[in-house]
Formats: C-alpha cells, sequence, structure tokens
C-alpha cells in the first residue's frame, strides 16, 4: 500500500529500508525472505519506490500489504536512502537504519547477528554483511552452484538448498558475534546505527549521483568511529540483478566511469585520499 512519510511506522527499533525500480516481485521475494527467516516483532520493513513506470509495479504498489513510500521526484539509491536517513535521524525510538538492495535473499540470523555485533560495540556506527560476491575479501562466502536458488529474470526460486547449506556450512561453525573493523564495506546491505547521523550527518548530497557510501565511510573513520562487516551473517546477492533505474552507476570498477563517478572518485582522492575504482572499494 502506498504510504505517506506522516503515515510511517515509528514505533519499531529497526527500519529495513529496500528501494526499487519496476519488477516489483523481485522486491516481493527479498521481502517474502525476510518474513520468514527473522522475528519481525521490532522490526518494520518500508519498500522506497523512485518513480516506477510499469503498470504492473503501479498496481502492486497500490495493493500490496507491505508499506511503499514513493518518491516524488527521479532519484538515485544514493539520494533516496540519505532522504530516509534525514528523516529518522531524530526519532528516537528507532535504533538502527538497514539499507539493503532487492536482489537479496536474507537467511535465518543475519540480522540477529549483526544486531548483536552492533550491541556489543558501541564504537562500530555501521556494519555490512556477508554476502557470495568477491568484491572485498572479508565479505565473499562462496556458495556452490548446487545450493544456488534458479533465477528468472532477476528473481530467486526455492531457496531451500540455499538455505540448508548455509545454516550448515556457515552459521553452525561461527559465533554469532564475530565482526572486523575495516575501512570500507560493500554496500549490499548497510546497517546503521541511527545515532551516527546526528554525530556526523547524513550522506554527502554531493555525492547522490556516485560514491556516497564511501564517502560517508571515511567520514566516520575520520570521527575516531568504526566501519565492521559482521563475519557471521550472510545475505545471498546477485550483484547487478536488482532493480536499479540507474544500473551500474555504483560498481563500475568493471565499467568505464561515467563523467560524474570520475569527478566524484577524484573528490573521495582530495578530500580522504582513498581510491574506489581499483577493485571497488581499495584505500591507500
Amino acid at each position: 500500500m502506498r504510504v505517506t512519510q506522516e503515515g510511517l511506522d515509528f514505533s519499531k527499533s529497526v527500519v529495513i529500508l529496500i528501494t526499487q525500480w519496476n519488477r516489483h516481485y523481485i522486491t516481493q521475494r527479498c521481502i517474502d525472505s525476510i518474513r520468514k527467516y527473522n522475528d519481525l516483532t521490532d522490526v518494520s520493513i518500508l519498500v522506497l519506490d523512485d518513480n516506477s513506470d510499469s503498470e504492473d509495479t503501479k498496481k502492486w504498489i497500490e495493493e500490496t500489504s507491505e508499506s511503499v513510500l514513493c518518491m516524488e521526484t527521479n532519484c538515485h539509491h544514493n539520494a533516496i536512502i540519505r532522504r530516509m536517513q534525514d528523516l529518522y535521524k531524530d526519532v528516537e525510538s528507532i535504533k538502527y537504519l538497514c539499507a539493503m538492495n532487492n536482489d537479496i535473499i536474507v537467511t535465518n540470523n543475519w540480522l540477529k547477528n549483526a544486531l548483536q555485533c552492533m550491541e556489543e560495540n558501541n564504537n562500530i556506527m555501521l556494519i555490512g554483511i556477508k554476502d557470495n560476491n568477491d568484491y572485498h575479501q572479508y565479505q565473499y562466502f562462496r556458495v556452490p552452484e548446487e545450493f544456488r536458488p534458479e533465477e528468472n529474470n532477476g528473481c530467486y526460486g526455492d531457496d531451500s538448498k540455499l538455505q540448508e547449506y548455509i545454516n550448515n556450512e556457515f552459521y553452525a561453525k561461527r559465533k554469532p558475534n564475530i565482526c572486523i573493523c575495516i575501512p570500507t564495506i560493500d554496500g549490499s546491505v548497510m546497517l546503521f546505527r541511527n545515532s551516527i547521523f546526528k554525530l556526523i550527518g547524513t550522506f554527502d548530497k554531493d555525492f547522490d549521483d556516485y560514491a556516497a557510501d564511501s564517502e560517508f565511510f571515511a567520514r566516520i573513520i575520520k570521527n575516531n568511529l568504526s566501519v565492521a562487516y559482521c563475519l557471521s551473517s550472510f545475505v545471498y546477492h546477485k550483484s547487478g540483478g536488482g532493480a536499479g533505474k540507474y544500473e551500474g552507476y555504483l560498481k563500475t570498477f568493471n565499467k568505464p566511469l561515467s563523467e560524474a563517478a570520475i569527478e566524484k572518485t577524484e573528490l573521495l582522492k582530495t578530500r580522504y585520499n582513498i581510491d574506489i575504482t581499483s577493485h571497488g572499494r581499495s584505500w591507500n
């Protein structure tokens, strides 16, 4: 159902934000996995729609029982997340914001374990979750081909084999609160401590079109706070398979950089002495 900012649920301590543009069935598959594998007693889910123009998705927005906030103007993913950070930063009842791509299947303990890492490490302001993409050495956990869910137009099919494999080969062999503090993460799932936005501000508007997450990581470190990977949480993610309007604008290390990306990459080098063009997120 379509909701307004005034009608948002501020009663839960964790808010999961999922961005979409068209292909609502990918979003619904993601939400179904969240509802199946998580205790949502203190968690709310909000879909952020970037002016979808598909008739099927427009119909879904009006008919679904999920809460969908429609953006008034076309935005990049970064700008949408920044708007929500600005909206939630003064709401004391909300402790955590989780920004998530929609082409994801979650697993049993991904949120529980990430929240435990946060609760036990007050200096950590932002946590990334391990997945099956090898953009970052700490992020990657390989899922053998025979356990991966089949895909149809970017949407995942049955994930029962995946869940069984992750339970046996990942969660059964890891303590629930393992994390590692590093300068930067890959941003397919980002769990923010909501108080960080009052401390250092939200995503920088100057980076709406590229690398807002990298700039934010750098600002956290500059303020003697921590960014971390939760090594005991896992989600399944097909990079580039989501319903983003501006396909490929974030992970451009395998593609020619756009003019905006070149500009923002140089600005990050000047401001923080970081280079994000080598394997996505590299620091000097």
